[in-house]
């Protein structure tokens, strides 16, 4: 972590050219492992005041018997001075000569930074095409069932009903209405895009509209079981999905898949947002728009997981009530499925064990418990 805070913070070239500073915290890394300590940080920071405060008091000794000569300092500081401000080039060509080393770090250096820009470039635009692809898929809803489904409405040959329509279709063209603004803000952000560019403000502004995605995640069951109904009680329906469905027009896939989409998008999403982050520099202003970014994407993920994993459970508890005769129901708030298990009736439950047989049974179960303790007296 510290080697890291140096290299984020001097860069390679100065961290290994100051040869000191490495040394002091080689020497505290080596001192924390001897001693095991239970708060590193603690330890390595007393390691190091410690170590400074000992390296003052060497300088002022040294200070005390050598006596400088102030004005032999002040003549060598404005010669060097000068000599730096006339030849810049010499200066770093001689710093070169004396390091040869330095010289090839600092190239090494350049080359990383120049290697991230275009790492990060390749990012973003990645991240633009992915959303181009996402709002295609959103579009074939609109274009391939809901548009047919509306003008087959206008035309008096309705295949579904207004109400029908707005239910299976309102949610998802709100998503697409909310997503095309977004693309287009990532292909403007991205026409002009630059080494100092930001694409993180883009995805927080993005991160305060999703209650359109929360409409759209509370409303889902009700969209299925409204899909499913329809076909079942419309032949004209299930016509027109059994055209569609699974076409070229719609990649293979049919319309309840279709709609996962938005679901499956956050993941993507946060992916995206830590390669992006990786190849920003620490120093960079879109660093802590992407960070937090990344934090809302995660949270609201766990939000959609939390609400499937409700939804499953909702359609479990349904289907086990659906196959028991006469039973109760089981879907309640605060009430979770722990476990299906197949148990078998006996007897009829208006059925009525007469006495005899009860009678029989207490006999048995009794002559079992006497001959077993008969047996272990005997034994005694």
């Amino acid at each position: 972590m510290i080697g890291q805070f140096m290299f984020d913070t001097m860069g390679v070239a100065n961290t290994l050219h100051n040869q000191e500073t490495a040394r002091a915290l080689a020497d505290g890394l080596t001192e924390l492992s001897r001693e095991n300590s239970d708060k590193p940080l603690e330890f390595l920071s007393h390691f190091l005041l410690k170590k400074c405060s000992e390296k003052s008091k060497d300088l002022e000794g040294n200070a005390i018997l050598t006596k400088p000569d102030p004005k032999g300092m002040f003549h060598s500081f404005v010669k060097e001075r000068n000599t730096t401000e006339d030849n810049p080039q010499d200066t770093k060509s001689s710093l070169s000569q004396s390091d040869p080393d330095l010289g090839v770090l600092v190239q090494l250096e350049r080359k990383l930074q120049m290697d991230s820009a275009v790492k990060r470039t390749r990012v973003a635009g990645e991240l633009l095409q992915s959303e181009r692809r996402y709002v295609q898929m959103l579009e074939i809803v609109r274009d391939v069932y809901m548009r047919p489904l509306r003008a087959a409405l206008s035309s008096n040959r309705a295949i579904l009903s207004a109400a029908n329509i707005q239910i299976i279709f309102s949610d998802i063209l709100q998503i697409l209405s909310l997503n095309g603004q977004f693309l287009d803000n990532l292909r403007d952000r991205l026409q002009d895009w630059g080494p100092a560019r930001c694409v993180g403000e883009i995805f927080l502004k993005f991160g305060r509209q999703l209650n359109t995605y929360t409409n759209f995640f509370n409303n889902y069951p009700v969209v299925l079981k409204t899909i499913e109904k329809c076909r079942e009680v419309r032949p004209a329906f299930r016509a027109f999905l059994k055209r569609h469905d699974k076409t070229v027009a719609t990649n293979m896939l049919s319309l309840p898949e279709l709609l996962l989409y938005p679901s499956q998008r956050f993941e993507e999403y946060i992916h995206l947002l830590h390669a992006l982050r990786l190849h920003t520099p620490a120093e960079h202003v879109d660093r802590g728009d992407l960070t937090t970014a990344i934090d809302q994407i995660k949270t609201y993920k766990g939000y959609i997981d939390q609400m499937r994993q409700n939804i499953n459970t909702e359609d479990q508890l349904s289907d086990i009530q659906r196959s028991i005769w006469g039973c109760p129901p089981l879907s309640e708030a605060h009430r979770y499925l722990i476990r299906v298990q197949d148990v078998a009736q006996l007897h009829s439950c208006d059925e009525e064990t007469g006495f005899s047989s009860r009678y029989q049974e207490c006999i048995h179960s009794s002559r079992a418990k006497t001959r077993m303790d008969l047996r272990h007296r005997s034994r005694g």
